[in-house]
């Protein structure tokens, strides 16, 4: 691809999925940003790209970075987790309308299901699982009665109470590392953490793009509702002691 053919981003079709968003070339000089200014941004933008000011501080996003598909607007940059040198850490980037020549994250849908925290059947599998309580966001308050209440509230400050954890589908994505190591191979793979949304579903995996050639299907895979499988995936990491 010529990164200055105004045709070719002229007539890019209309994004179905984040994997239908294009490699973007790395623009500089000012003749190259003002082509990645006028023509790259509206272009991604009028096939389905999210424009910044769409964007919902707090919320999560499924879309394209080098690095990952998934990141969190905290109303400034994307926040997401990255690991690199044996670590797992916190990272952030741009928006791609504001390219800074380095990795930015292009949003392509808003994670917006019905309710993005656990349920109390679901807060349960995760406390018997080997969750910490105190790793929630959210809590379902004690009543005056020694019941709880049906719709949870932020945590903080609510300390020292007999409360439920609720877990929110960003703390659980927190919790969720980029990548993990490989069982029972003999080499040193890690299989990298995907989120994806078909249809009315969400589908998680984690996969090797080295085995990918020779093996099939992922070594893990969870597919439903949002708080379902991310629920899933963080007991199933819990159970084969990966977190």
């Amino acid at each position: 691809m010529n990164k200055m053919n105004k045709e070719y981003w002229e007539n890019l079709k209309v994004f179905e999925k984040p994997e239908d968003i294009p490699g973007i070339p790395v623009y500089r000089g000012e003749e190259e940003e003002r082509f990645f200014r006028d023509t790259v941004v509206p272009n991604l933008i009028r096939c389905g790209a999210i424009p910044k000011s769409m964007l919902k501080e707090g919320c999560w996003y499924i879309g394209d970075n080098r690095n990952t598909d998934c990141a969190k607007w905290n109303g400034k940059e994307f926040e997401y987790k990255r690991y690199k040198f044996n670590s797992t850490f916190t990272d952030t980037c741009c928006h791609f309308e504001d390219d800074d020549g380095y990795a930015f994250f292009i949003p392509f849908k808003e994670i917006a299901p019905k309710r993005l925290y656990t349920d109390r059947e679901q807060s349960d599998t995760l406390e018997k699982a080997g969750l910490k309580g105190e790793t929630s966001d959210l809590v379902y308050p004690e009543k005056t009665d020694g019941g709880h209440y049906d719709i949870p509230s932020m945590r903080e400050g609510m300390e020292g109470r007999n409360d439920i954890p609720c877990w929110s589908a960003g703390a659980l994505l927190e919790i969720i590392p980029e990548k993990i190591k490989a069982v029972n191979v003999k080499h040193d793979y890690e299989w990298e953490f995907s989120f994806d949304k078909l249809k009315d579903k969400y589908v998680v995996s984690y996969t090797n793009p080295v085995l990918d050639f020779y093996e099939e299907t992922p070594v893990y895979e969870a597919y439903g509702d949002l708080m379902e499988v991310l629920v899933k995936t963080v007991k199933y990491l819990l159970e084969n002691k990966r977190i």
